[in-house]
């Protein structure tokens, strides 16, 4: 799965079992749900995972508020963190004073910056230019009774991870809990926050995402190889053949280049395909056909990838919609099989599915240009840059540096107008699934302060250099806690963290093909 948790993986080609024409052109995955189907019950609330210190909800949050400056700072230590009110109704404040005042009062009970500058250079990263040094060194000043990071959690009450002989003896379900953080760190948080059913559906897609991951990415195998081994892994989908046979016939070829944790999960791939034999038809159905569309599309942008980058910005987004911008199509599915009242969204949510996957992968693309370079792939697009005078056989010459930085300005725009529409799509999920609206809004959020760094830096050389600091990933997920139910605040903090970074203009990526009273198919 192609997410920002993700980077861009080599994949040399197979002959895809159906055209990409008609695999881009069918109706989109996300908008096969009928009209009149009616969606697997919720689980019960009791199953839901309760959201950490969530805000009070109030209904009238739109009248005006003011800040009591001294309440705050009445409230005791102990008092829990939802008992200490951050706003008093009554008087008009500017928006962008409004979140500043929040952000200089919230205290969180998990986690805790660095006193001084520390904590104002976090925020500042995070807002931008909207967050005043006077502000947050208000707010650093303000948080000496808080606790500490993590860091300073005494080793005996850290989780550790569990080692491989004892994954063996438990149940599949268990197997794919605990083999998920080896594969990646970031879906082994953000993938607990959806609801018990959701969950597991999510993770299981994710961990056949990553299969495909690893056969194309293991530099071991020669292109027919790969080819051979992702036509065999279609067929397990397809269950024409068996999943220990493929797993039988590829762990053995897997190289110590690959994770430790993608052997385990090669080598013990029939429990995660008989998890996800346990699901509904319907989710069967969207996940196998999405797994068919990105494998047969990664392997035709594959055969054509090299140093010389994409013929133009059409054959980007081709390659970003097979990539990624069909996993924002099945998880639409998926969401809105586990809520009836996603299911009556669904029209609204499928315009923007693609885009949601998309935009991460654009910002994949960016931020790894170096990396892929040096391995003799390039995805971006050519005409761009040509536009701008860049010679691609001298890319990364310091006398290309101006047409360079003017192409990829143009291409952070492209990012970030799937990011617009990334937010609507998190924003158009209820508020009552908090749980959904984090898993969406926390990629999101990373995405955005990764391409804004990336904007403000256009020299860097390397994805090390394009990465956002781990106490600014902290940060962001504390801010999301506090808002993730309050559009207006989300859209307000989305717009100070993207000030200076270039939009462009994009149509929803399926505008006029919703067709709700067809199924899902193969």
């Amino acid at each position: 799965m192609n997410t920002a948790a993700t980077g861009v993986h080599e994949r040399p080609a197979r002959s895809p079992k159906a055209s990409l024409q008609d695999a881009r052109a069918a109706k989109p995955i996300a908008d096969e749900i009928p009209a009149n189907a009616s969606p697997a019950p919720p689980p019960p609330e009791s199953s839901r995972r309760a959201a950490v210190h969530a805000v009070p909800r109030r209904s009238d949050l739109t009248q005006p508020i003011h800040l009591d400056p001294d309440r705050w700072r009445r409230a005791s230590p102990s008092t829990p963190l939802s008992e200490k009110p951050l706003f008093e109704h009554g008087s008009e404040a500017d928006p962008s004073d409004r979140l500043r005042e929040h952000f200089e009062v919230a205290r969180f009970s998990d986690l805790s910056l660095h006193r001084g500058l520390a904590g104002t250079q976090v925020l500042g990263e995070i807002l931008g230019p909207a967050f005043s040094i006077e502000a947050g060194l208000r707010y650093t000043q303000n948080l000496s009774s808080a606790h500490r990071m993590s860091a300073e959690t005494p080793s005996a009450d850290r989780p550790e991870a569990t080692p491989p002989e004892s994954r063996l003896p438990i149940s599949d379900e268990q197997f794919e809990e605990s083999i998920l953080p080896g594969v990646s760190r970031t879906f082994a948080i953000t993938i607990p926050l959806l609801p018990g059913e959701l969950r597991r559906v999510v993770r299981n897609y994710y961990l056949l995402c990553r299969i495909v991951d690893t056969i194309e990415d293991e530099p071991a195998l020669s292109a027919d190889d790969k080819s051979r081994f992702l036509s065999m892994f279609d067929d397990v989908m397809s269950g024409q053949v068996s999943a220990q046979s493929l797993a039988d016939e590829l762990h053995p070829r897997l190289s110590p280049a690959t994770l430790d944790a993608e052997h385990e999960l090669v080598q013990h791939l029939a429990r995660v395909i008989r998890v996800q034999e346990g699901f509904t038809a319907r989710q069967q159905s969207a996940v196998t056909r999405g797994l068919r569309i990105m494998s047969s599309g990664m392997d035709h942008f594959h055969r054509k990838s090299c140093a010389s980058g994409l013929r133009d910005l059409g054959e980007l987004d081709a390659y970003c919609y097979h990539v990624a911008g069909i996993v924002g199509e099945v998880l639409t599915v998926l969401f809105c099989e586990s809520s009836p009242e996603l299911h009556r969204r669904q029209p609204r949510l499928a315009p923007l599915a693609a885009s949601f996957g998309q935009g991460l992968q654009m910002i994949n693309i960016l931020k790894d240009i170096w990396d892929d370079r040096s391995r003799g792939v390039c995805w971006l697009p050519r005409d761009v840059f040509e536009a701008h005078g860049v010679d691609w056989s001298r890319l990364g010459d310091d006398s290309q540096a101006t047409g360079f930085e003017a192409g990829l300005t143009e291409l952070i725009g492209v990012a970030h107008g799937h990011l617009r529409h990334a937010l609507d799509y998190a924003l158009t999920i209820p508020r009552e699934e908090a749980g959904i609206r984090k898993f969406c809004l926390w990629a999101i959020g990373l995405a955005i302060l990764t391409l804004r760094k990336i904007h403000h830096h256009p020299g860097f050389r390397s994805t090390a250099e394009a990465k956002i600091k781990r106490r600014t990933v902290r940060m962001m997920i504390a801010i999301m806690e506090r808002v993730v139910r309050h559009d207006r605040l989300v859209r307000l903090l989305f717009r100070m963290a993207s000030l200076g970074v270039p939009l462009a203009s994009l149509a929803p990526a399926v505008p006029s093909s919703l067709a709700t009273n067809s199924q899902v198919s193969e």
